[in-house]
């Protein structure tokens, strides 16, 4: 009887241990499954990281699409008529400037005419004989020609010219320029340059004697003198200086010369 107690207690030893293995192979299957789960759930995870960057993707390669929208209806033909489109385009070019080769032209005519009109006035203002002999007067040996002379009230200092020749006992107060004649010489015997109020040059003797334009009657601003001449003769090539300051100017042309009388101001010089 013990023999067999102890058989069936080994027999419940062995069932209990097959009963543990048993469910230590149960507790292990399900730790796989466990497992198994986990990891599926770990990948369906990462589908979705990667579903979600996929449509981030999409929606930055749409943007740019979106953007060159509002470009592409920009860059749509003008829906306005045909003619409308034209007169914008004609208001827009406004009036075409002219070619350059005429506008240059024009620039340099324009340049010339203005330095030669320039060049013209300095050369008369700068001129010390702004007045020239093409109206020479053709008087004769002895004739007596009534003159307006245009005078400045300090010209009897001013005056002078120069030349050897001496004509009936008349001369210039220079024998040559910057040379004067050797001892005093008397108004009504000295040759001095004048001018007539049209223009015509000579020279003539006694007009500062007048009475008319003795210092303290002559007129303060430059007036007119009417005077008669008689022509004595003429001065070949005669150098003349219109002042003491200027430059000696030689003549090519012969100057008539005498002396003059009667002298009177100009009611209109005063």
């Amino acid at each position: 009887d013990e023999k067999a107690e102890k058989e069936s207690t080994e027999d419940k030893a062995e069932e209990k241990a097959e009963e543990k293995a048993e469910k230590a192979e149960a507790s292990a299957d399900d730790a796989e499954e466990t497992k198994a789960a986990a990891e599926d759930e770990g990948d369906d995870e990462s589908e979705d990281e990667s579903d979600e960057a996929d449509e981030a993707e999409e929606k930055a390669a749409a943007a740019p699409k979106k953007a060159k929208e509002p470009e592409a209806e920009a860059a749509a033909p003008d829906p306005a008529p045909e003619r409308m489109r034209r007169a914008r385009a004609r208001g827009d070019r406004g009036a075409s400037p002219p070619p350059p080769a005429a506008s240059l032209g024009r620039s340099v005519a324009l340049f010339v005419g203005v330095f030669v009109t320039l060049a013209a006035g300095f050369a008369f203002l700068s001129s010390s004989d702004p007045f020239s002999q093409n109206n020479a007067p053709k008087w004769r040996k002895g004739q007596k020609v009534q003159l307006n002379i245009t005078l400045d009230p300090r010209d009897d200092l001013k005056l002078s010219c120069a030349s050897k020749t001496v004509i009936e006992g008349k001369r210039c107060e220079f024998e040559a320029k910057n040379q004067k004649f050797a001892g005093p010489l008397d108004d009504k015997a000295m040759l001095r340059p004048y001018t007539t109020t049209d223009g015509v040059q000579f020279l003539a003797a006694g007009l500062w004697s007048q009475p008319d334009l003795e210092k303290g009657k002559r007129p303060r601003e430059r007036f007119t003198v009417s005077c008669s001449l008689t022509v004595d003769g003429s001065v070949a090539s005669p150098a003349i200086r219109w002042d003491p300051a200027g430059s000696w100017n030689e003549k090519n042309q012969s100057w008539f010369a005498g002396a003059v009388t009667d002298c009177k101001v100009q009611p209109d010089s005063n």
